[in-house]
């Protein structure tokens, strides 16, 4: 089995609002040196280019457009549905031949504030985005493992985030909390405690770039919230059963900074984020429940970092309390404005520093334990699985005609439900 444990298969008019503008603009402002006149005109182009694919109907786009560059992701992000940013990943990543991709898309929910009263009549962007994302679901059977999106600022969080868990599909809960909140905000221990008992995979934004409020709530996804605190009182200390993957490794440029001499440092010496994700991943009271991901890692690609970039992989992945706990993904669509997702692929493959064997561990066996295949065994699959088995049985007079179903979901669909494990009810 290859997974993409980290991409996005919504597009811009999934999840752009006015706190979407809000947060665009403090990172043109703030990060990119725009003035505020600047950014406006900058929204309003990304604006001007949404409605102009709005109404398009196109199948998809050629394949001579891929390209790595901010033209390219701003011309994926902006299709007019999701249905064509996932068809442009899958397309890309299926050249390769082989086995069928598994995807883990990640959903976004970007609120800075809670919703105002009253509760709409009529269902919200959320619930679209929701509906949309499932739709890839039948369109790809068995290939889609979405996580939902948590966000406290939404009403109801709670409950929407447990039903969509048992009875919608998805198998993992998303977590971005530099977007504005705290993972001590109200509602948010009942996520974790019901993620923790139901064998539930969460994933935190771990960098300090991405979509954030602002420069301080970027401190809101320091790996130092989870565990080896003084006080033992991390959440992985608090729900003994949690997993948690930290998006980005703490940030690639961890990997990069050089010594005096010029060498590379040793990313566990560093005193980042990236070392303070090793050294949770190190400790026996977490073994096999903190894992990473190095989607968007551009110093991955052909360039003067990159042997320092993967030379640096490679030691870890060497190391034994770190070797079963790092994934591959991509970030697509947001990968777009540097690679296209199969040069990001080569990009890990082609350069012969990191062994093949640590790579195999990081498409193939390391999601496989952190989704809840464990060693692909239907036996040994976790509640959330099922779910998504369940949801696909409910839902199989929708998969896409012409579409294979892939072999794992084929098998898993034939064990009887006795020998099945679901979520409890929300």
């Amino acid at each position: 089995m290859r997974f993409n444990t980290h991409c996005h298969v919504f597009n811009l008019q999934s999840v752009f609002n006015q706190d979407t503008v809000f947060i665009l603009k403090n990172r043109l402002i703030q990060d990119h040196g725009l003035s505020r006149g600047g950014a406006e005109l900058a929204i309003g182009f990304i604006k001007a280019v949404m409605v102009h694919h709005s109404g398009s109907d196109t199948q998809g786009l050629p394949r001579g457009w891929r390209h790595g560059d901010a033209w390219s992701a701003l011309e994926l992000g902006t299709l007019s549905n999701m249905d064509l940013v996932a068809k442009d990943m899958v397309e890309q990543l299926d050249e390769e031949g082989g086995d069928p991709f598994i995807f883990v898309p990640l959903m976004m929910d970007i609120l800075c504030q809670p919703q105002p009263d009253p509760v709409p009549a009529r269902p919200d962007q959320l619930d679209r985005q929701v509906q949309d994302t499932q739709r890839q679901m039948v369109n790809y059977p068995g290939r889609m493992l979405p996580f939902y999106a948590v966000n406290p600022n939404r009403r109801n969080f709670v409950e929407r985030t447990k039903q969509c868990l048992c009875r919608g599909g998805f198998v993992g809960v998303k977590l971005y909390p530099s977007l504005g909140y705290s993972l001590t905000d109200a509602g948010m221990s009942d996520v974790m405690q019901y993620c923790n008992d139901n064998e539930i995979p969460m994933l935190m934004h771990c960098n300090q770039g991405g979509f954030k409020k602002d420069n301080v709530t970027a401190d809101n996804c320091s790996p130092k919230l989870w565990g080896l605190v003084d006080d033992g009182d991390g959440f992985l200390d608090t729900f003994p059963k949690l997993k948690i993957c930290f998006a980005h490794f703490g940030g690639s440029e961890n990997f990069v900074q050089k010594q005096p001499n010029g060498s590379f440092q040793d990313v566990f010496q560093s005193g980042s984020w990236s070392s303070l994700i090793l050294a949770l991943m190190g400790s026996q009271g977490y073994r096999d429940r903190v894992f990473a991901d190095v989607s968007f890692h551009e110093d991955s690609l052909p360039g003067p970092l990159a042997s320092g970039y993967l030379g640096n992989l490679a030691t870890i992945i060497a190391r034994e309390e770190c070797r079963g706990q790092v994934l591959w993904g991509s970030d697509t669509w947001l990968l777009r404005m540097v690679s296209t997702e199969i040069d990001y692929w080569h990009g890990f493959t082609g350069q012969y520093i990191l062994p093949i064997e640590h790579f195999h561990l990081m498409w193939d066996a390391n999601p496989r334990k952190f989704l809840g295949f464990g060693d692909g065994n239907p036996a040994r699959y976790t509640p959330n699985i099922w779910a998504h088995v369940r949801y696909m049985e409910e839902n199989r007079a929708r998969f896409a005609s012409g579409q294979d179903i892939h072999p794992w979901l084929e098998a898993a669909m034939a064990v009887p439900e006795k020998d099945r494990r679901y979520p409890a009810a929300p």
